[in-house]
């Protein structure tokens, strides 16, 4: 049980991180320096109050100086990420040759803030994402297992579907599938396709206030999808 309960602890302070590359990438300040700071008063934040959840927590979720509410989105991100470190580090620990899909499914959930948030699929993590599952494929599969056949197929059906219809599905959504067709057998590609679109048609008639003017995001969808769908195998 120790080890789920240090996994949670560094996956809050991944989710920390990855809010503070979706508040860089909106300020377009570099992800290194400058140090945490209060976007409404420009005070450089101390450790303490950085501390992932627990800062929120004492701080009641504002800003020690000068009072100004923080994004509660935060706070959300991090306990979801420590949750989902728990999750994958299970599944680490009951098969380590996991570790492709798994830092598919890492990336794939930080990816997913990025396409909410901005309605792009950040290109250097997707880049990331590729290379670092491609290499743990590699080490623990071996070069057979890479599946350049269902990449090229792919490849070459999403071209000329997007001829046709360049509007149905984004450039970004389309990369990270060819990505996965890497790495994914057949028939998880497929399934975690055909549940993710059938979660986004459901999303979209059930919620109606929910239609972004941009489309409605995808990659959140993948990753819930691919979720499931590897969990179910």
């Amino acid at each position: 049980m120790i080890i789920f309960f240090i996994m949670f602890i560094f996956g809050c302070c991944m989710g920390s991180f990855i809010s503070l590359s979706l508040e860089r990438y909106y300020t377009t300040d570099s992800i290194l320096t400058p140090r945490s700071y209060c976007l409404s008063c420009h005070k450089i934040l101390p450790f303490w109050q950085l501390i992932p959840l627990l800062s929120y927590l004492l701080l009641k979720g504002r800003c020690f100086y000068c009072k100004k509410k923080f994004n509660s989105s935060n706070f959300y991100i991090e306990l979801l990420t420590g949750t989902l470190f728990v999750l994958l580090s299970y599944m680490i620990l009951s098969k380590p040759s996991n570790l492709p899909i798994i830092s598919l499914l890492f990336f794939s959930f930080w990816l997913t803030f990025f396409d909410l948030y901005f309605f792009i699929v950040e290109p250097t993590l997707l880049l990331i994402s590729t290379i670092l599952s491609l290499i743990f494929q590699l080490y623990f599969n071996g070069f057979h297992s890479i599946h350049l056949t269902d990449f090229f197929l792919l490849f070459i059906f999403f071209y000329l579907y997007y001829q046709y219809y360049p509007n149905n599905i984004g450039l970004g959504d389309i990369k990270l599938l060819l990505s996965w067709a890497l790495i994914l057998s057949n028939y998880l590609l497929l399934m975690t396709i055909l549940l993710a679109a059938a979660l986004a048609i459901m999303t979209f008639y059930l919620l109606p206030n929910f239609k972004p003017c941009h489309g409605l995001p995808f990659v959140p969808f993948l990753f819930v999808s691919l979720l499931i769908n590897y969990s179910l195998l």
